[in-house]
C-alpha cells in the first residue's frame, strides 16, 4: 500500500557549522548521511517555517556620508546666523526607515550626526559660535525633516534652520539612497541692489544706460537681470555679458565656508560669453589703482579673462563691495569691453547698498530627483544547495538553489516569521537512492543575490523532506 514519509530538519545558523561572519550562510553536516530510499517513487522538499530578523543594512560603510552646511551664530549675539560653513558627516551603518519614532529613522540619524558634529567642533574650539539645531521645547535634533511624497514617489527634504543645506552634488556626499542629486540650500549669498545703473558705450561714442531694478537678488537672479537689461538696452548687443549659470559659481568661490564669512577681497572669476571679446579695460578703486598686472589697458586679447592675479576679477570689479580690510572703497568703476568697439561700465550711486552678503532664502523644501531606495531588500529567499536545482529568476537565470522566497513584512529591526499555509514543494527526485552528507543554507534577496549582512543576528528554518513509497 503506498505511503508518504516526512523528515523534518530543524535548523539554525547558531548551532550549525560553516556559518559566515555575517550569519547569512551555514552548513549542515550529517553523520550518517541522509538518504532517500531507492524504492521511493518521488521526493520533495519545502520550507514549513522560517524566522529571519529584518536587519539587513540599507546604509553601509562607503555610502554613508553627507556634505552639509551648518549655521554659524551671529557675532553680535542676536541669535541670527552670520552664515554657514560646510562639513562632512557620517551616518552609522544600519537599517533605517525614512522617518518616524517607532524605528531607527534616517531623519533622526542625520539630525543627530549634525548636532554631534557641532558639539565636537565646539569642544575642540572649532566653530565656537555655533549652536545646536534642535526643537526649542523638546530639544530633539531637527536639522532637517524627511517626508514621503506619495503622489510623485519621491522624498521631500525640509531644512528647518537658516544657513543649512545638504550638497548632494559634492563627492563628499556618498549617501545616495534618498534620490537627491542637487545642492539643497535654504540660504545663499544675496546681492542688494539700490539705484544701480550701467552704461553701455557704443562705437560711435553714444551711450545707453540701463538700471537694475531695486531689490534683493541671488547670483542666478542677478545674472539674468544684468544680461536681460544689457541686451534690451541696444539692438546691437545680442549676447549675454555674463555666461549663463556662471555668476553663482563665482560668488560661491568668494565665500569662505570654513567661517561662513563673505570675503570681500578674495579673488574669484566669473565667465564671459566670449573671452576673446570681453575683457576689463578700466578698474578704478581707492587704494587699488588700475586693473593690475593682467592686462591693465585691456588691449591684449590673449589675456582676456585669463590672467592670474588680475585685479579685475576681484569682486569689486563686478558690482562693488565695501572692503572689510581697512581700505574703503568709494566710486569703483569697472569697465568691460563687450566687443572691440563697445564698452560696458557700472556706476554706483549709493555705496551703502549694491553689496553682497550672506542670506536670502531660496526655499527650504526640496524634492528628490529620483525615487528613494531605502527598501533595498524587498524579498528574502532561502537557498539549499545542492538539494534544490532548476529554479529560474525573473531575469531568466538559475535561481541559486532557492527553496522558498517570502515578501518582507514588519518594520526595520523586527523578527519576520514565515509560515506559508501552502508551501511550494520543490521536486528532489534526482536524489532518490543517493546519500547527502552536507547541505548549505543561505539567504538571498529578490534578485537572487546573496544577502551579506544580518548585523550579527541569527536565523532559523524548518525544512521538510517528504517522499512516496510504493
Amino acid at each position: 500500500m503506498p505511503s508518504q514519509r516526512q523528515v523534518p530538519f530543524f535548523l539554525s545558523s547558531v548551532t550549525n557549522h560553516g556559518a559566515n561572519s555575517s550569519n547569512t550562510k551555514f552548513d549542515v553536516h550529517m553523520n550518517p548521511p541522509f538518504e532517500i530510499p531507492g524504492e521511493a517513487t518521488s521526493a520533495r522538499a519545502f520550507v514549513q517555517t522560517a524566522t529571519i530578523p529584518y536587519v539587513t543594512p540599507n546604509v553601509v560603510t562607503g555610502k554613508n556620508s553627507l556634505y552639509v552646511r551648518i549655521p554659524i551664530k551671529d557675532t553680535d549675539g542676536d541669535n541670527v546666523p552670520d552664515g554657514g560653513r560646510d562639513v562632512q558627516i557620517s551616518i552609522p551603518e544600519g537599517l533605517y526607515s525614512l522617518s518616524g519614532s517607532d524605528t531607527a529613522s534616517l531623519e533622526d540619524a542625520i539630525n543627530e550626526a549634525v548636532n554631534k558634529q557641532i558639539l565636537d567642533d565646539v569642544d575642540t574650539a572649532v566653530g565656537v559660535g555655533e549652536f545646536m539645531l534642535q526643537d526649542a521645547v523638546t530639544k530633539k535634533p531637527n536639522f532637517c525633516t524627511l517626508t514621503p511624497n506619495y503622489a510623485l514617489n519621491r522624498v521631500q527634504l525640509t531644512l528647518n534652520h537658516p544657513f543649512t543645506g545638504i550638497n548632494f552634488t559634492d563627492a563628499r556626499t556618498t549617501l545616495d539612497i534618498l534620490g537627491f542629486t542637487q545642492n539643497c540650500l535654504n540660504e545663499v549669498p544675496k546681492f542688494t541692489a539700490n539705484s544701480l545703473s550701467f552704461t553701455v558705450t557704443m562705437s560711435d561714442s553714444t551711450t545707453q544706460v540701463f538700471t537694475i531694478t531695486d531689490g534683493t537678488y541671488t547670483a542666478k537672479q542677478l545674472e539674468n537681470e544684468v544680461n536681460t537689461k544689457c541686451i534690451a538696452s541696444n539692438v546691437l548687443i545680442t549676447q549675454n555679458i555674463i555666461k549663463v549659470d556662471t555668476l553663482e559659481v563665482f560668488i560661491e568661490a568668494v565665500i569662505d565656508h570654513s567661517t561662513g564669512q563673505f570675503v570681500d577681497y578674495k579673488t574669484g572669476r566669473f565667465q564671459y560669453h566670449d573671452k576673446a571679446d570681453v575683457r576689463f579695460t578700466k578698474y578704478l578703486s581707492n587704494g587699488w589703482g588700475t586693473a593690475g598686472a593682467g592686462d591693465p589697458a585691456g588691449t591684449n586679447g590673449t589675456q582676456a579673462g585669463n590672467a592670474a592675479g588680475y585685479n579685475g576679477f576681484n569682486i569689486h570689479s563686478i558690482f562693488g563691495h565695501e572692503r572689510s580690510d581697512g581700505i574703503t572703497g568709494t566710486k569703483m568703476v569697472p569697465t568691460l569691453l563687450v566687443s572691440s568697439a563697445n564698452s560696458f561700465s557700472a556706476t554706483f550711486v549709493d555705496r551703502a547698498h549694491n553689496v553682497w552678503s550672506t542670506g536670502v532664502a531660496t526655499g527650504k523644501t526640496f524634492l528628490a530627483t529620483n525615487r528613494a531606495v531605502l527598501d533595498k531588500l524587498t524579498e528574502v529567499g532561502i537557498a539549499c544547495n545542492p538539494l534544490i536545482t532548476g529554479g529560474v529568476t525573473s531575469s531568466g537565470q538559475p535561481s541559486a538553489g532557492v527553496l522558498a522566497r517570502f515578501q518582507i513584512e514588519g518594520t526595520p529591526g523586527s523578527l519576520m516569521t514565515f509560515k506559508p499555509p501552502t508551501p511550494i514543494r520543490s521536486d528532489i527526485s534526482d536524489f532518490i537512492g543517493s546519500s547527502v552528507d552536507k547541505l548549505t543554507f543561505s539567504l538571498v534577496d529578490q534578485n537572487g543575490d546573496a544577502v551579506t549582512d544580518l548585523q550579527e543576528e541569527h536565523w532559523s528554518v524548518t525544512m521538510v523532506v517528504e517522499y512516496d513509497l510504493p
